[in-house]
């Protein structure tokens, strides 16, 4: 006999500090938050004008190279369970 632990899929979402990017600004943070909250969460991040060295935790800076609408996604996974896909849009 053993016994099987059955952890909740976890939900994220993302909320960036400005809505507004501005062209040859410094881009704006988009966090992340995680619902329920049992642990450690990794996070991926993808999308136009991330930096790679922000994408990795809890936040992440974007600041795309040129003018128009862009999306992105944010995945979080928590005790080997992993969440559907958010996205944002930015203009």
């Amino acid at each position: 006999m053993f016994n099987v632990s059955v952890a909740q899929t976890p939900t994220v979402t993302a909320n960036p500090v400005a809505p507004i990017i501005c062209l040859g600004g410094p881009g704006t943070t988009v966090f992340a938050t995680v619902t329920p909250n049992f642990g450690p969460t990794n996070y991926t991040w993808s999308g136009t004008g991330i930096a790679p060295v922000y994408a990795a935790g809890d936040s992440a800076k974007i600041n795309p190279s040129n003018t128009g609408i862009f999306t992105y996604t944010l995945q979080g996974t928590q005790n080997g369970c992993i969440s559907q896909p958010t996205t944002i849009t930015a203009t």
